[in-house]
């Protein structure tokens, strides 16, 4: 494991459950008054799912709206054997199942990473799903995540097709920070990192020992510190330039 995760979860639970995603909207656009109350009045409905439960069963064709409060949560599909692909992370801020197809071909297990708070985000979803005159900035913003959720689509395909472990993982490291840093939750390139290595592998196709390697090459490097829970980034130029990783920009 990479690092325990108690001192950080207990740090993220001291804010506001709404903080994170309103740290993300207002990083894109302002809010009327209206538009915030129906963000802050999402924490009236919070539910809690333990780490390693599942949120969403693959097969299920409607993927309920959530907002992620507090914890981490991941997109996943499962081989027979046990082998799992990590396909995407849902962090703090993110909202769950208010963008996309709703149909079961195309739905993926959603597993809780650690202990998850999720706000019930039914009625944003109505707004934005509608076209709700009144939601101007909110509609706004969730065009932009889905441009930004495609880019991070196509960035994924390319980490995994082409990209060397060590440039796999230092541009999924960077991805993570920048996203967190959204939400209010990364500070001078220092972040909550709440993965474990074997994670970290379903999410980049390698090895436990090949992730292993790799963090130890980028330590060793000079360009990262793992630490009870958190990740900072010394060298974000360095990083950049190893992986090619380009901050998205919608």
């Amino acid at each position: 494991m990479i690092a325990s995760r108690l001192e950080v979860v207990d740090t993220i639970h001291l804010r506001r459950p709404t903080a994170p995603f309103l740290c993300r909207l207002k990083s894109s656009v302002g809010l009327t008054d209206k538009e915030e109350r129906l963000v802050e009045a999402l924490q009236a409905d919070i539910h809690t799912y333990a780490m390693g439960t599942h949120i969403h069963a693959e097969g299920d064709s409607t993927v309920h709206p959530w907002v992620v409060a507090t914890g981490w949560a991941c997109r996943m599909r499962a081989l027979p054997d046990g082998r799992r692909q990590i396909i995407s992370f849902f962090l703090p801020g993110d909202s769950i199942g208010v963008l996309g197809l709703q149909h079961e071909a195309v739905q993926c297990t959603i597993a809780a990473i650690t202990d998850v708070e999720l706000l019930n985000a039914t009625r944003l979803a109505e707004a934005v799903n509608h076209m709700a005159a009144d939601m101007p900035n909110i509609i706004e913003v969730f065009r932009k995540e889905a441009i930004y959720r495609r880019r991070q689509q196509l960035d994924n395909i390319l980490r995994l097709g082409r990209l060397t472990a060590l440039e796999r993982t230092a541009h999924l490291i960077l991805e993570l920070h920048d996203r967190m840093e959204i939400a209010g939750l990364a500070h001078d390139g220092r972040y909550p990192l709440l993965l474990t290595q074997s994670q970290l592998g379903e999410a980049l196709g390698l090895s436990l020992v090949h992730v292993n390697r790799t963090m130890q090459q980028l330590r060793h490097d000079g360009l990262i510190e793992l630490k009870s829970g958190w990740a900072s980034i010394f060298d974000r130029e360095r990083m950049e330039l190893l992986c090619d990783y380009k901050k998205i920009v919608v």
